[in-house]
């Protein structure tokens, strides 16, 4: 059985991206729920005593919230991230196919190759 050539493709930028972006914003929320436990604990009884919604409502609209608020945060990373790796995912395309590349998508695609990890990194920071 032959081998397959497997395409190039530059999912993996993004899924690191949004994978890092993730993380991110898991470790500011457990470093916000170590830091005002005061404020937790009050939270906590709210959900417990709340006469007008059970603790399985409120838990899971604070989930639909954080899944939205997660949403939002990773939206302008994805967009970005879009714009920069647009050269280098249209090179691929183009070799892939086996067409010339023109000169300028190559040299505009490795400029961003090299620069990748500046551009990114206050991107990340920036969320």
């Amino acid at each position: 059985m032959p081998l397959q050539k497997k395409t190039p493709s530059i999912s993996g930028f993004y899924r690191v991206g949004l994978g890092a972006t993730v993380v991110a914003i898991l470790v500011i929320m457990l470093m916000n729920l170590a830091t005002p436990f005061e404020f937790i604990l009050t939270q906590i009884d709210q959900v417990i005593h709340n006469e007008y919604y059970s603790w399985v409502q409120i838990m899971a609209f604070r989930f639909v919230g954080i899944c939205i608020l997660g949403i939002i945060a990773t939206t302008p990373f994805l967009m970005v991230m879009r714009h920069v790796l647009t050269p280098i995912s249209q090179c691929l395309d183009l070799k892939t196919r086996q067409r010339p590349i023109p000169h300028s998508l190559e040299t505009k695609a490795k400029q961003r190759l090299i620069n990748l990890p500046f551009i990114m990194a206050p991107v990340i920071i920036s969320l």
